[in-house]
């Protein structure tokens, strides 16, 4: 049987079906399960390049397809991850507004919007639909390989609510709990760090800035906003928490005070209070020894870490797509489970089921299209080359196989540097990521020498996915200067000659010329865009950033001069806007979650009114650009507020 799972809104770039507020929901993507077999799966911010899009997953539907080999006509049923009389429900409130939306249901609109997007005719009738939360859990249990579990699924809301709690024993489901909205923690938490000047999406940033600060300064005062009710019950007062007295709030992109760091340690204290007095009870009614978590609530990985080392668990499986982009891939486990009378579905051996690296003759040809700006030569060990230039100090981007599925890189769409100097921890955050220089990097270890260097309180396994943080151990923390946080702890992921033999091979290497079977590890991408995905992605992220090298495939890739210093080269590139980004006179407008306006000088804003995806830069200014005006360009190039590329690539 084959099933495609989709999460996302009903919106399009071409169609607009519902309004956007309300158009559910961020990181759409698309997976395709095979006769129980994950196949493929894909997430639509890395083929648009807009982060936490709400857009219909297309291009995640069409990668799917296209990996499985199959067509629209192929699939035996289409599961959507929110339930149907919810659905519903979304349509008949648009339709206040829109005429057109009238007795229309979810069913047909998304049967209508599948096969638009497709080129065919989906039939309503092989469309089933799974709420938020059940797809979620699912999603944990059938890829821990579990056989009985207690699966916690809490994130900032759903169809279904903010949470729910699963006693699961030999594959059957038994309800134990529900998260409304005065008690989901995912909602305390992304409306805490508002204080800290942040905002949605930004939660993992709040939780590497805790361990700079002292919890016991507001935590009492934060706990005025949550109460610990009996039975793991948690009440939390989201209202409150405006009128709580935190010291000065932060303007978003100001300088942090002492008090900013305290205040971010309370609200992480605060969550791991509220998740722990939550799971420990659930733990004691099930008696319950493994656990999966997913949702939101489960990607803060520092008090993963700090569940796992209480011991309540001897293993801790935390779903490495833990964020809504998995719940397609829960809905498709889903509904062939509930065709095919619960038949056994293969647990998660890894995530590498994305978009593949292509073959050395397409990846020349793409090198070669770009040749004004970079240099490239073909080896014969790419991760011993790559070893090497880790060894020698460099910072390289790093491009292999097929991208992972989730929010984390795990070692085939990753920048990897020498995880030795501490100082590798701030160049890679002001050069490359151009972001807070307090952000903390994970080290890549070989699995079976994981336990040499960090003090693991679980099997190894269960830290593969980046989502699990461990104390160095105290002996290691200066060897380890760029991956060890300021606390003593790092978010180890362990990796296997099994799932990622390439990657494990240049671990390896680096260990032979350096003695540390570990490297450091971040996603490829800067601060601007998803992870790349696509070779052209790579290229674009290489030039715009500072990387020393970009090995892909097999290929060792240079550059010379920042691009901004080539005026000339420059302007043979043909400028385009993104899907995200739409010309309002003299300034860009990036729309959610950017939402930046960007000022033009006024040649551009001509330039760029006229770009019509075939004429350069050059040619729509009518001379090169000025060096002044180059720097702008290139300044918007990584703000991606631009795109920028060769004449018919």
């Amino acid at each position: 049987m084959r099933v495609i799972g989709i999460c996302g809104g009903l919106n399009t770039d071409t169609r607009r079906s519902l309004p956007e507020g309300r158009a559910y929901a961020h990181d759409a993507a698309a997976s395709l399960l095979v006769d129980g077999e994950l196949v493929a799966a894909s997430e639509q911010e890395r083929h648009t390049r807009w982060k936490h899009t709400t857009r219909h997953p297309v291009d995640a539907v069409a990668t799917c397809l296209e990996l499985g080999g199959l067509g629209p006509e192929d699939i035996d049923r289409w599961a959507y991850y929110v339930a149907e009389d919810k659905l519903d429900e979304i349509i008949a409130y648009a339709a206040l507004h829109d005429s057109s939306l009238v007795d229309v249901g979810g069913r047909e609109l998304l049967a209508r919007t599948l096969g638009e997007a497709l080129g065919a005719t989906i039939d309503p009738a092989k469309l089933c639909f799974v709420s938020h939360h059940v797809a979620h859990a699912v999603s944990a249990y059938a890829g821990s390989g579990f056989t009985d579990s207690l699966v916690v699924s809490y994130d900032g809301g759903g169809d279904d609510g903010h949470g729910k709690i699963f006693d699961v024993r030999g594959g059957r489901y038994r309800l134990l709990a529900r998260l409304a909205k005065d008690g989901s923690l995912g909602q305390f938490y992304a409306k805490s760090i508002a204080h800290l000047g942040y905002a949605r999406f930004d939660e993992y940033k709040v939780m590497g800035l805790a361990p700079y600060g002292d919890p016991a300064r507001y935590l009492p005062t934060l706990r005025q906003a949550y109460t610990l009710e009996p039975r793991g019950h948690v009440r939390v007062e989201l209202a409150a928490l405006e009128g709580l007295d935190l010291g000065p709030r932060r303007a978003r992109g100001g300088p942090f005070e002492p008090h900013h760091h305290d205040v971010a340690a309370a609200i992480q204290a605060a969550l791991e209070e509220m998740a722990f007095h939550l799971i420990g009870a659930w733990q004691r009614a099930t008696g319950q020894r493994k656990l999966c978590l997913v949702g939101g609530v489960a990607l803060n990985c520092s008090f993963n870490g700090k569940l796992l080392a209480r011991g309540w668990f001897d293993e801790l499986f935390v779903q490495p797509a833990a964020h809504d982009a998995g719940c397609s891939l829960g809905a498709a486990i889903h509904a062939y489970q509930e065709a095919e009378a619960r038949p056994p579905v293969s647990p998660l051996r890894h995530v590498f089921v994305g978009s593949p690296c292509p073959e050395a003759k397409d990846l020349e040809a793409e090198l070669q299209r770009w040749s004004a700006l970079l240099s490239y030569e073909r080896c014969a060990d790419a991760p011993a080359a790559a070893a090497a230039r880790l060894a020698a100090g460099e910072v390289i981007g790093w491009f292999q196989g097929r991208s992972e599925f989730g929010p984390r890189a795990l070692g085939n769409r990753s920048i990897l540097a020498d995880p030795r100097p501490a100082s590798n921890k701030d160049r890679v955050n002001a050069m490359i990521k151009k972001r807070e220089a307090y952000r903390p990097f994970a080290p890549s270890v070989l699995e079976d020498r994981a336990a040499e260097l960090f003090e693991l309180d679980g099997p190894a396994r269960c830290y593969r996915y980046m989502n699990v943080v461990a104390e160095v151990r105290p002996e290691q923390r200066e060897r380890l200067g760029a991956v060890t946080h300021v606390d003593g702890s790092a978010r180890v992921q362990t990796v296997s000659r099994a799932t990622n033999p390439r990657y494990s091979a240049l671990i390896e290497a680096f260990a032979d010329l350096t003695g540390l079977p570990v490297v450091l590890n971040t996603s490829f991408n800067n601060f601007a865009e998803p992870i790349v995905d696509a070779p052209r992605d790579a290229i674009v992220c290489f030039l715009t950033t500072g990387l020393d090298r970009l090995v892909i495939g097999d290929f060792v890739v240079s550059k010379g001069e920042v691009a901004a210093e080539r005026p000339a080269a420059l302007a043979q590139l043909v400028p385009s806007l993104p899907s995200y980004a739409r010309l309002d006179g003299e300034a860009i407008e990036l729309a959610p979650p950017r939402e930046r306006r960007l000022a033009l000088a006024p040649e551009l804003a001509r330039a760029l009114a006229e770009a019509d995806g075939v004429r350069t830069l050059a040619e729509l200014l009518g001379a090169a650009p000025s060096s002044t005006l180059a720097a702008s360009v290139f300044e918007l190039w990584q703000e991606r507020a631009v795109c920028l590329a060769p004449r018919g690539a």
